[in-house]
């Protein structure tokens, strides 16, 4: 068996359950308020942090797109992990990693990152929607 291809998968699918899963929580308990503005978790942007209305507002608009992230992320994680046992061309001797591999990791962590941009967006908004007109 391919360990580089294995390592792949086993470190990069576990990686991508953990970050995934992690991003949904962290997203829920902020917006159930369990977890307040805090400087190290959280969506923390000026908006976000400017009070705990803005926080809980934030959060709780990024919700969807959180989940929505967190799903994709475990399945392409699983997905991830399974490919750490398929065999690769050229045997147990190449050091190349499975295609599926590559692919589930590219677009599983691309996904994670690429997501959290409308995450964000949303939060922001309702960020900035739930402060006081000044």
């Amino acid at each position: 068996m391919n360990t580089d291809s294995m390592m792949m998968g086993l470190m990069g699918g576990f990686g991508l359950i953990w970050a995934s899963g992690l991003l949904w929580v962290l997203t829920r308990w902020s917006a159930s308020e369990q977890l307040g503005s805090n400087p190290a978790a959280g969506i923390r942007t000026v908006a976000t942090t400017a009070s705990s209305e803005a926080w809980a507002a934030g959060h709780q608009a990024a919700l969807p797109w959180a989940r929505r992230i967190g799903v994709f992320g475990m399945i392409l994680g699983v997905a991830l992990v399974t490919t750490a046992f398929l065999p690769v061309a050229g045997g147990s001797e190449s050091q190349v990693p499975h295609p599926l591999s590559v692919a589930f990791f590219a677009v599983g962590y691309g996904g994670l990152l690429l997501g959290c941009v409308p995450l964000v967006r949303t939060a922001n908004k309702a960020a900035r929607q739930a402060q006081p007109q000044r």
